[in-house]
């Protein structure tokens, strides 16, 4: 499903971005943190308008997707091509499957770093009020529900059929009522998928609710000492476990170890320094405030993230600011 060619519309929002905090707000989105985890890679999103309801098209490389549902409103979400290399619970996605959430559902799940070089997924964002009778209630986390892998196939030929005309043709969603009945045909099938379907076990042994606690108090942890050196036997004796279930949490979670995940951590907040906080006029200063003393050794790992050194990060904001404030005065 290739999003970066179309042509967005009045109907059809399509952008395309290297990292997650370039996104604009924009309604239909789950609320679920995004994180890709792969250098340099760029990702697209489509988010088709109809009615109340959204589908979103994306195209991302190797991510993180993490977070609790807080809005009033059901997701659905789906691979769109086999094999789909997505773990979900901590267990593997398969082919014929549909991820379901809905309000108060955590998401926790990834796609691995050798899922290269994008994977494409699609997802409906339900308001509460078009959820139909019989649809599976929330649960805590989100369930996975195995289809029928013919009609799955069909779903996925009209999510794609729906996305380019919404490119390609935008007239044929200028009615209010038009946009809302293509709506209605994507939840009833949808509906008629889950009629027939069976819950995966919930999740791998080892993930439960103590777990998504446990990681929460990591990043918690993290979060305090992005300065300092980050130990895998400082968390595991701030959180009075041993090492080892600090490790294993992270690679059944985040498919990644602690130390990896605390890199791309401290490099997003960086990141996120040099483009949004004011009193960051220096490269050093985002550098020493994320751990990294050796300046060099801090410009060359953050090219290698994000294609372009943070000196030129911090013009970009500069010059952006320029612009704003001429534009009000």
């Amino acid at each position: 499903m290739e999003l970066a060619t179309l042509q967005g519309s009045n109907v059809l929002d399509v952008e395309t971005v290297e990292d997650s905090m370039d996104l604009k707000p924009a309604e239909g989105r789950s609320g679920i943190d995004w994180t890709p985890i792969a250098h340099g890679a760029r990702s697209t999103f489509a988010v088709v308008h109809l009615g109340p309801l959204r589908l979103l098209g994306a195209n991302l490389p190797p991510s993180l997707f993490e977070g609790t549902i807080r809005e009033a409103r059901y997701t659905v979400w789906l691979g769109m091509e086999d094999p789909h290399r997505s773990v979900v619970n901590g267990m593997p996605l398969p082919d014929a499957a549909l991820v379901l959430g809905g309000p108060g559902s955590r998401c926790q799940s990834y796609w691995p770093i050798d899922a290269k070089p994008a994977q494409a997924a699609a997802a409906l964002f339900i308001p509460a009020e078009l959820r139909p009778a019989g649809w599976p209630d929330a649960a805590p986390l989100l369930t996975v529900h195995l289809v029928d892998p013919a009609g799955l196939q069909r779903l996925r030929q009209h999510l794609r059929a729906t996305i380019r005309l919404a490119s390609a043709q935008p007239e044929r969603f200028a009615a209010d009522g038009d946009r809302r009945a293509m709506g209605a045909e994507v939840v009833a099938r949808v509906a008629n998928l889950l009629a027939t379907a069976t819950v995966q076990t919930q999740a791998k042994p080892g993930f439960s609710r103590a777990c998504i606690e446990m990681l929460d108090q990591i990043d918690r942890f993290i979060v305090k000492r992005l300065d300092r050196p980050i130990l895998l036997g400082d968390v595991a004796d701030a959180l009075r476990v041993a090492p080892r279930t600090v490790h294993n949490i992270m690679k059944l979670t985040r498919g990644m170890t602690l130390q990896t995940y605390v890199t791309i951590f401290r490099m997003r907040s960086a990141r996120r320094h040099l483009l949004r906080t004011e009193d960051c006029d220096l490269v050093k200063q985002a550098a020493l405030r994320h751990g990294f003393v050796h300046l060099g050794r801090f410009a060359q790992a953050y090219a290698r993230f994000f294609g372009e050194t943070p000196s030129t990060t911090l013009a970009r904001r500069r010059v952006e600011g320029n612009k704003a404030e001429n534009a009000g005065s």
